[in-house]
């Protein structure tokens, strides 16, 4: 997967191709100034070199000899001075007939190919670096070519001249595209990344929406921008989708408020009703009051399936469901704690709350944190109800809330058999139940995961180990306000 944005690999791609196009073209208008120079430059190496050979005179007697001083008299401007022009002049064979004084023990450039090019007639251009500096100049270009005497006899003049005309022509455009270039490129790749960002905004605007799309404001839509291109039709298809959620999450909702009170109100009759009859023991015998007692525990097993299946559904919806305020932790456990104490009496199991409180401003309440109360509290219910129920009787449980850094921690150990270390992981799967399970009749395995679903709404961690000593640690962590 790529780790940048849509809007920088865009930017790359433009830049990317726009600076392949560039360098090409670049290299093709260089090499094109280039033969453009070169062939300037050979025209009038040309010109001077058949001035040159028009000084070479033949006669019967002396063959041919070359006359410098005709340039001096002719008074004719020639492009290339002869201080820095060398010539040598070959013969027929090729040998070496007579050679400028500054090209000493060297030689201009002749090779086989050359030769016979020239004895073709054509021009041959080379260009020649001097072993040893020239007439104060190492980079040359030559020209080398047939001059004819009378009848079949003929001498092969080679003229070469300094070519840094060409050389210092071709460095400068040389560095105006090499300056140039990364120059385009930056202001393109600017403008490109720029342009990309104004063609995204409409995909920015869209994720943002969507983001603050919730639970609770499900009749929002993202909007649709005025152009009609694919991010219109993205738009409009997200609106369609969000209105098929929309009718299933009111659906959903109007489900689990039907079902509230049709399931509840008949479980609650049903509960009164049994505890009614209990009320009549007298009339009973000892087995059909053990019937009674054994309806009564699958009832109320029945309210708390129900009521736990209600707030799965909710917490299902995700945060948007969620009433947040400020909940102080020590009285949600303590108002739990007395809603379970008369299940604690009936095992003789004593809470022990321990409270650490940090030396604060008195207009400061410790424990406070951001939540939905009646969550937070249905949370400490699952965990404390199920110490209860997997404690030995005339045990304790023991409870402890501190700060720790910027959370708040709530401590809950109880003296049961524990979980096996390789259930630990899988206790919060739902309808999922520890092996102690089996004693005991009631519970429906979705407390511990109800619990672990409200703490991950709340950004918090809920984490159970076995306790050295022997029992079951559950440990809340939650960030403070």
């Amino acid at each position: 997967m790529w780790p940048f944005s849509l809007k920088a690999r865009l930017t790359a791609l433009f830049v990317l191709i726009f600076g392949g196009s560039l360098i090409a073209y670049s290299v093709y208008i260089y090499r094109t100034v280039d033969d453009v120079l070169e062939s300037g430059f050979n025209l009038q190496l040309r010109e001077f070199a058949n001035e040159v050979g028009d000084s070479i005179n033949y006669s019967i007697l002396w063959g041919f000899q070359f006359n410098p001083s005709a340039f001096i008299d002719s008074k004719k401007v020639f492009p290339f001075t002869m201080r820095e022009a060398v010539i040598q002049i070959r013969s027929a064979s090729g040998k070496p007939l007579m050679s400028s004084k500054a090209l000493k023990v060297q030689a201009l450039p002749f090779d086989r190919k050359m030769y016979e090019d020239i004895l073709d007639g054509q021009y041959v251009y080379r260009n020649w670096e001097a072993s040893v500096a020239v007439a104060g100049n190492s980079y040359f270009r030559t020209l080398s070519f047939m001059v004819k005497g009378n009848s079949d006899s003929f001498v092969i003049l080679q003229v070469a001249v300094p070519d840094r005309y060409i050389r210092k022509n071709n460095k400068r455009v040389f560095t105006i595209f090499v300056y140039s270039i990364p120059i385009l490129l930056l202001i393109s790749g600017f403008i490109g990344y720029t342009y990309a960002g104004y063609s995204l905004m409409p995909v920015n605007r869209i994720i943002e929406r969507v983001h603050s799309i919730r639970g609770r404001n499900l009749s929002e839509r993202v909007p649709v921008p005025d152009v009609q291109d694919e991010i219109a039709k993205l738009a409009v298809t997200l609106n369609s989708m969000l209105d098929r959620v929309e009718a299933a999450f009111v659906a959903q909702e109007r489900f689990v408020s039907d079902a509230s009170h049709q399931m509840k109100t008949p479980l609650a009759v049903l509960k009164a009703q049994i505890e009614e009859l209990h009320m009549q023991r007298s009339f009973w015998s000892d087995d059909q009051l053990e019937r009674l007692n054994s309806l009564g525990e699958e009832v109320d097993s029945l309210i708390s399936l129900v009521k736990n299946l209600l707030i799965l559904a909710r917490v299902d919806f995700g945060e948007g469901t969620l009433l947040f305020s400020e909940v102080s932790l020590d009285e949600t456990v303590t108002l739990v704690c007395e809603r379970l104490s008369h299940i604690a009496k009936k095992k003789n199991i004593h809470f022990q709350m321990n409270l650490e409180v940090a030396p604060v401003d008195d207009s400061v309440r410790p424990f406070v944190v951001k939540g939905d109360s009646d969550l937070l509290a249905s949370v400490f219910q699952s965990v404390i109800e199920n110490s209860i129920k997997y404690s030995p009787v005339d045990s304790k449980i023991q409870i402890q809330i501190f700060e720790q850094s910027e959370n708040i921690v709530v401590s809950i150990c109880d003296e049961g058999p524990g979980i096996p270390e390789e259930e630990l992981q899988l206790i919060f799967e739902r309808f999922r139940r520890g092996p102690a399970s089996a004693k005991i009749a009631s519970g429906s395995g979705l407390g511990l995961s109800i619990a672990k679903r409200i703490s991950e709404l709340h950004g918090a961690e809920l984490a159970l180990s076995n306790r050295t000593e022997g029992g079951l640690k559950t440990i809340f962590t939650i960030k403070k306000v």
